[in-house]
């Protein structure tokens, strides 16, 4: 998403796992961009926020090729933030839908408003 015009400027289906997807992701924004005109460094100095599944060694040094400031948090980044020490559910830093036996009830591992106070 560009933040001064709050556009996507990329979107695209995979069916592989999201630590494999940061990059094609990235040539295909890019490669949007410069049909708009845009430099093909447009994107280095700019910041990357994607979810804890887009976290890997491949895309931290893409991130840090392309000179981009990613936040990205880690799959256990729950384990590591004070502000889920509280919280039953994450006290071994798993999401309630990773444990087995809870993909069928998902609806009890709804992340709510309450978690984060």
């Amino acid at each position: 998403m560009d933040a001064e015009h709050q556009i996507i400027v990329h979107a695209e289906a995979f069916s592989s796992q999201d630590h494999e997807n940061l990059a094609p992701m990235m040539v295909g924004a890019k490669k949007n961009m410069q049909a708009v005109g845009e430099d093909e460094n447009y994107f280095e100095g700019k910041q990357i926020t994607a979810d804890s599944n887009y976290h890997s060694l491949a895309s931290l040094a893409l991130c840090k090729a392309e000179g981009l400031g990613a936040y990205i948090p880690d799959i256990q980044f729950r384990k590591h933030d004070e502000r889920f020490a509280q919280q039953q559910r994450f006290k071994d830093g798993i999401h309630p839908w990773q444990r087995v036996g809870k993909q069928e009830n998902r609806k009890e591992g709804f992340f709510t408003q309450a978690d984060t106070a």
